[in-house]
């Protein structure tokens, strides 16, 4: 898929508790990116890490992706953000919008170059952020915002997005400190 939609960014979100197992090679989640020094061949891809820089806030990759039928290469960023609590709710605000502030930045320079955001079960830390980033789109262009809508037309796509009272509430939270911020 990264390929395919030549994708510029890949953002996992996901646990602090797992983001160590995740990067100590102990998780029971498949590692679909290469650790340093040591590529994976998947055929016919090849992916290669490029460079690698932690944070507190997040583990950010750059990784490349060769075809070796076609002999073309991709490169992407990849963001692994450890911010979340095991309900799904955030355990730090203020480097959830510098994450939010990051991808909107990224998605502005790509020329609407796909970027894929994902998390454990798909629906719930996945679903705050995708709400939460077109509610930003939404107050950018309207200058109002409606989550309730935001979260429904989310759940057209994909059933159960933003699935609890606590990621729904996430959404708000977030929301109103991007705004006290930025507006």
């Amino acid at each position: 898929m990264i390929y395919q939609t030549e994708a510029s960014m890949v953002i996992m979100l996901t646990t602090r508790k797992e983001k160590a197992k995740i990067l100590s090679g102990i998780s029971n989640r498949v590692c679909y990116w290469p650790k340093k020094d040591k590529p994976i061949n998947s055929e016919p891809f090849v992916s290669t890490l490029i460079n690698s820089t932690e944070t507190n806030a997040f583990v950010k990759q750059e990784i490349s992706l060769k075809n070796t039928l076609a002999g073309k290469e991709h490169s992407f960023t990849q963001c692994i953000s450890p911010l979340w609590n095991e309900d799904g709710t955030l355990n730090d605000v203020l480097s959830a919008i510098a994450l939010l502030i990051r991808i909107m930045k990224q998605k502005q320079g790509s020329n609407n170059v796909p970027i894929i955001i994902h998390c454990e079960d798909g629906i719930s830390k996945t679903g705050i952020m995708m709400t939460v980033l077109n509610s930003i789109k939404e107050l950018n262009m309207r200058k109002s915002i409606n989550i309730f809508n935001a979260v429904k037309n989310l759940r057209r796509q994909r059933m159960n997005m933003v699935p609890t009272l606590a990621c729904y509430t996430t959404c708000y939270s977030l929301l109103n400190e991007y705004c006290s911020i930025h507006l």
